[in-house]
């Protein structure tokens, strides 16, 4: 079981050290060597960065609301925080 848990770990030539991994290693050479999976692979990449992306804009809308809704003025917020004036002003309308 050890032997298993480091190829999967490590995923490489040096952790094949039994029947099992061996195995493991045939499967995941295969996979890789496989146009479609790595097509697969890439798009559930390209999805888990624009789920990061998203969360990072609500992290930040619901920020800037937050800062507004303390009496802050859009300047102040830009000029702390960073933010764009046009996303801080998006999110000052919103919450009008």
């Amino acid at each position: 079981m050890k032997s298993m848990v480091r190829y999967i770990r490590y995923s490489d030539k040096e952790h094949v050290v039994d029947e099992a991994t061996a195995e493991l290693d045939t499967i995941v050479r295969e996979a890789r060597a496989n146009e479609e999976v790595s097509m697969v692979y890439l798009r559930a990449l390209e999805r888990e960065e624009e789920l990061k992306e998203e969360g990072r804009n609500i992290r930040d809308q619901e920020k800037i609301e937050e800062m507004l809704q303390r009496g802050k003025q859009p300047k102040e917020i830009a000029d702390f925080c960073g933010y764009p004036m046009e996303l801080i002003l998006k999110v000052e309308k919103g919450i009008s």
